[in-house]
């Protein structure tokens, strides 16, 4: 999350690897990838709101 300073930048989470962003509201989804393999995720701009939203393909499988 930033708003284009150093200071005002903050990590959300570590080693998701971020990709195909969409959003609604103020709410951000994108595909991340943790242990379980790829899967879908949503932030609200916090680090408690930056989360999976389900599991999809259980295991280290990834949902893609």
């Amino acid at each position: 999350m930033s708003d284009g300073t150093v200071a005002g930048t903050i990590q959300l989470a570590e080693g998701l690897a971020p990709t195909d962003l969409a959003t609604t509201g103020t709410s951000v989804y994108f595909t991340g990838q943790d242990a379980n393999g790829r899967e879908p995720w949503v932030t609200d701009g916090t680090v408690s709101g930056t989360h999976v939203v389900a599991d999809l393909s259980p295991g280290s499988t990834s949902s893609d």
